[in-house]
């Protein structure tokens, strides 16, 4: 069954990996949102506070998952707090991919960054935890993403009932 899910990130540093995630996805008859140009980009974040959560809203609909992009410094970015705050608070499934171990466009590898869900603290079973214990995290290179990034979004969508 084709599924729709935004991809978070850090839309500068981070967008060749991102693309190259989204590119090993889209393949298999799906669709993503969350990939802005660079100068649409731009625009929205020239707009302020209101103009990117109005485009956070419209990526957002008809998604049932988002799939959270990590690299060195994802978890320092607010817009990439904002996404996954309105991810789960409409219920979609959530998975940490982290990026850093794939090769750049120059070659190079990056270092690992936090876990952004780990910024957040939700109720379960009557106790404060982070979403970071409630929701998996996978490394692209040691746990094959290519392979398996299809796998990790469907559980994703089950977890969250949204099969």
């Amino acid at each position: 069954m084709p599924r729709h899910a935004f991809f978070c990130f850090h839309r500068e540093r981070d967008r060749w990996r991102a693309d190259q995630v989204r590119k090993s996805w889209i393949e298999r008859d799906s669709s993503e949102s969350g990939f802005p140009d660079p100068a649409d980009w731009n625009a929205i974040l020239d707009g302020g506070d209101e103009a990117l959560e109005a485009w956070i809203d419209k990526e957002l609909e008809g998604t049932t998952v988002t799939v959270v992009l990590v690299g060195a410094e994802t978890a320092e970015q607010d817009h990439v707090l904002t996404e996954i705050e309105k991810s789960y608070d409409r219920g979609n499934g959530l998975l940490v991919i982290f990026i850093n171990g794939m090769l750049d466009q120059g070659g190079a590898r990056d270092k690992k960054g936090a876990n952004p869900l780990a910024d957040f603290q939700v109720d379960h079973d009557r106790v404060k935890v982070p979403l970071s214990k409630l929701y998996p995290s996978y490394d692209w290179v040691t746990d094959m993403g290519r392979m398996n990034l299809n796998a990790w979004i469907e559980d994703a969508a089950r977890r969250a009932n949204k099969a």
